[in-house]
This record gives structure tokens, sequence and C-alpha cells, in this order.
């Protein structure tokens, strides 16, 4: 395969997919710790001042359980914030609610859009990953290059990591 050429135009549910797969990879694992801090500050109060006696053990299990029940609760309105980012994305930036043309070749990657014109050698790609429903390819840590898979064969999707892997 020498070149091929797809237009993509996303949709809100694409946005979606992308900042839930970062949250799960990346977001939901620093909230997580960042949450049990959080419980650690407020439990070990309770055990240094009940000095973990008989008398004051249900103390420390019922503190111990609050914890845990508000856990799935923090960890939904995570999620929650996560949707609402992904629709005020979409919903403000016009680049996205645009077609998109991506040629790939050995080279790189050339996009056009909505006012601008894009080429990227293969060397200055940053990353690529994919997921079942999108194949995301960074230009940097940041900007990345959303192709929702269901616009991509199979061998297109090997080509193109093979011209990625040859740099």
């Amino acid at each position: 395969m020498k070149e091929f050429r797809i237009i993509v135009l996303l949709t809100k549910n694409d946005i979606k997919d992308f900042y839930l797969g970062s949250l799960t990879k990346y977001r939901l694992y620093y909230t997580t710790k960042i949450f049990w801090v959080l419980c650690f500050s407020i439990v070990a109060p309770v055990v240094y001042f009940s000095r973990v006696s008989i008398q004051h053990q249900d103390t420390l299990m019922n503190a111990l359980y609050g914890v845990i029940a508000i856990f799935p609760v923090f960890i939904s309105m995570v999620v929650y914030r996560c949707l609402k980012l992904a629709n005020e994305v979409y919903a403000s930036n016009i680049k996205l609610r645009h077609e998109v043309t991506y040629t790939f070749n050995a080279d790189g990657i050339a996009s056009s859009g909505y006012n601008f014109d894009s080429v990227y050698k293969w060397p200055e790609i940053h990353k690529m990953m994919s997921t079942k429903k999108l194949l995301l390819i960074y230009s940097s840590a940041a900007n990345a290059m959303i192709i929702p898979a269901s616009y991509l064969t199979e061998a297109q999707t090997g080509q193109i990591k093979q011209w990625q892997m040859s740099k």
C-alpha cells in the first residue's frame, strides 16, 4: 500500500471515548491515589486518638466503612466530570465538528481541515495508541489526532503501525 486517504468527521461520542480512555489510563490511577491519601488523612487521626483500644474499635471500623462507602461516589463524580468536559470541548472547538482529511504514506501523515493544514513525518510522531473504538496518533504529549476505528480497515491500521515503527 503506497498511500491512502480517509475523511473523518468526529462525533460527540468519539470525544467522550477519547476522554474516558484517557481517564481509565491516567486520571483514574492518579485520582485513586489522591483519594486514598485523603482517606488516610481521615482515618489516621481516628486511629491516633482512639489508640485502637477495644472500646474504640467500633469508631475505627465506622470510619473505615465510611471511607469505603465514599469511594464509588468519588469515582462517579470523576467520570461525570470527564464526560461533562468532553461535551464542553466538543461544543467549544469548531475544528472538532468539521471534517478532517488524513493522508497516510511511508513519509508521514498529512492532515487538513477547517482552517488548518499539517504535515507530520513519522519520526515527529510522539506515540500511537489504539483502543477498540479509536486510533490515537500523538503529534506531541498533549495533541492527538483522533481517528475512529470504523474509518479504517484492519489492513490500513496495520500499515499505519508498520510505517510508524519503521521511523
